[in-house]
């Protein structure tokens, strides 16, 4: 019997290590030898369940072990370990002799002395992977023995090879930062990557194993009915869009490839479904858009409103030409000035369409007071009933009540109401404006002559204006600083009767 260390492979690589529990050497020479007919250079330790330390079987890295009589069917598990730890943690092309010791896969065979059936019963429960009756004295039972170490070896290696590959497998599965779910032609769900793990928002034990309809009552028979189209059909779904909500109540844009699946005879026994987030794509699409339409408003302003100036501009020039003294050059002054006040109102409608990229704390009530004084406000008189700290792009939000008070002022008549309250005056009209708290978020309104019901969403528009010195273009500027914070702004009546906008969607600081 040979005692060299356990786990070592001569120069050819094929020599084994087994470990024998017996009470005497004679099964373990006998093991020797056969093995040694069929080839297989072994090495061969010997331990008696009955007074050594049995530990070794944990402890050490054994190719086999062969276990004789009753004493040795209470250590076959010892040879048995966790085979999910086993798969997540052996190295990528381990043999078993390779991998840690207490995680190798190692294979026992049982030898039984007598025919007790329930002996041998207890031995293929406890795991054993080959089970002998022992006949002494038989050469051919030796060998019978020797191929049945040696096959138990074989299979061993080979389902560590298939756990290793399966593991890879896993891991290439899950880096994949798209969802992927493999399906079975009952829609039951088999596989899952890290991916659906994340967006479910729940552990893989409870994804895998169950239906599309436990996982997604309200769309498990559009799955189904999905899934079946392309097993019957061999043809895959590809690029389908569509919003579906995730566990915590978002809704998420979602590109889903269904292809078939096929077993090794090619025959389609499931679909693979290919599912990617293109919420934030779709974003930028519909932020693209905006950015279009706002073009094709800029150049329909360009092609009609800057024309009209430089006509009266032009023919000025030429009357100006015949007649120096006719005063005709302070209309073209007039009209270079109202050409100016559209490019600028253009160019800031066109950067206000960007996103913010900077807010920081303001205090809403400075920032109403300190866009009051850069605004020609006549006699009006502000009203400041609001107070808190909001995150927002200071210069737009300046920008945003700039263009409402100034918006009010041109389009405000003359009137008595004044609410007591902060007041700031000026002198023009008797007009007064109010900025208050309003739902989830905070107004602007005035004791005008308000805006009519048919007219509240085209006031938005670019262009809209109802004075001649309007260049239409201040409410659509308010509107895009409003969307570009993430805001909502509508017009409705004022409690004076007057216009009054009111932007939702704002969160205050504690």
């Amino acid at each position: 019997m040979n005692d060299a260390a356990p786990g070592q492979s001569d120069a050819n690589g094929d020599r084994i290590s087994v470990l024998v529990v017996a009470d005497t050497d004679t099964l373990a020479d006998r093991l020797d030898r056969a093995l040694a007919t069929i080839g297989v250079h072994a090495t061969i330790r010997r331990i008696n369940p009955q007074a050594d330390d049995t530990s070794e079987i944990e402890t050490q890295r054994w190719d086999a072990v062969v276990g004789v009589a009753e004493p040795a069917v209470d250590l076959i598990g010892s040879t048995r370990t966790d085979q999910g730890h086993h798969t997540d943690r052996c190295a990528e092309g381990d043999s078993p002799n390779d991998a840690p010791p207490e995680l190798v896969d190692v294979p026992f065979v049982f030898v039984s002395e007598t025919d007790d059936e329930q002996l041998v019963s207890a031995a293929i429960d406890r795991g054993a992977d080959r089970c002998l009756l022992r006949q002494s004295g038989s050469a051919a039972w030796d060998r019978t023995l020797a191929d049945a170490v040696v096959s138990a070896i074989e299979s061993c290696r080979t389902r560590t090879k298939l756990r290793q590959t399966t593991n890879e497998l896993q891991r290439i599965y899950d880096t994949v930062p798209a969802m992927i779910t493999r399906k079975d032609d009952a829609n039951r769900i088999l596989r899952v990557n890290d991916a659906v793990t994340d967006y479910l928002d729940r552990p893989r034990e409870d994804i895998e194993g169950q239906t599309a309809w436990e996982l997604f009552d309200e769309y498990g028979t559009e799955f189904q009915q999905m899934d079946q189209s392309v097993i019957e059909s061999g043809e895959p779904i590809e690029g389908l869009i569509e919003q579906l909500p995730t566990p915590s109540g978002q809704n998420r844009w979602m590109k889903t490839d269904v292809v078939p699946y096929r077993d090794e005879h090619g025959e389609t026994d499931g679909v693979l479904v290919i599912s990617e987030d293109i919420t934030e794509l779709k974003d930028r699409e519909r932020q693209l858009a905006r950015q279009n339409e706002r073009l094709d408003r800029f150049i329909s302003v360009v092609a009609h409103d800057l024309r009209n100036p430089l006509s009266v501009a032009n023919g000025r020039v030429r009357l100006a030409q015949e007649d120096p003294e006719g005063g005709h050059l302070a209309a073209v002054q007039t009209a270079h000035e109202r050409m100016a006040t559209l490019i600028d109102d253009l160019l800031t409608l066109a950067r206000q369409g960007q996103s913010v990229s900077e807010r920081s704390p303001i205090a809403l009530a400075d920032a109403v007071r300190n866009s009051w004084t850069t605004v020609e406000t006549h006699n009006a008189t502000l009203n400041v009933e609001v107070s808190g700290t909001i995150r927002a792009d200071a210069g737009r939000l300046q920008q945003l009540f700039e263009n409402l008070f100034r918006n009010s002022v041109e389009h405000g008549s003359t009137g008595s109401r004044a609410p007591p309250g902060d007041a700031i005056e000026h002198g023009g009209h008797d007009l007064t404006v109010t900025v208050g708290h309003g739902a989830a978020g905070f107004y602007v309104e005035d004791d005008g002559p308000g805006v009519p019901v048919d007219r509240r969403e085209s006031v938005f528009d670019p262009g809209h204006s109802t004075t001649p010195s309007g260049t239409g273009f201040g409410l659509s500027i308010v509107r895009e600083i409003v969307n570009a914070h993430g805001w909502t702004i509508t017009v409705t009546e004022g409690s004076a009767g007057g216009a009054r906008f009111e932007i939702t969607g704002v969160d205050f600081e504690d």
